[in-house]
């Protein structure tokens, strides 16, 4: 999946093998490992599929915002426009690499 932050024209490509953790409110974390998983499961957090991730933000309140578990990359801030881009899983790197140039 590849999420665009249409604010900053920022574009991120996200591993499909990659967590979702969801507060059931506003607040989503990509989880990058195992470790991120575990931790947000034992706070409290809902573990969703990479695949759901642009549902979870469509049924978030309005201070949704998209970080990775770890708080180094925020990918969508809050009061931020999104767009995402849904990748197959049989798709090459060079193909997603051309998308994103597209996108441009």
């Amino acid at each position: 999946m590849i999420i665009v932050n249409k604010k900053n024209q920022e574009k991120y490509t996200l591993n499909s093998d990659s967590k979702v953790a969801y507060d059931g409110c506003h607040k989503i974390y990509i989880c990058e490992d195992e470790e991120d998983v575990k931790e947000a499961i034992e706070i409290g957090y809902e573990i969703h599929e990479i695949s759901e991730l642009e549902k979870l933000y469509n049924i978030s309140c309005q201070l949704v915002f998209i970080s990775n578990w770890k708080l180094s990359i925020h990918y969508v801030p809050q009061f931020s426009e999104v767009e995402f881009i849904n990748i197959k899983d049989n798709v090459t790197s060079e193909f997603v690499q051309y998308l994103i140039v597209q996108i441009d």
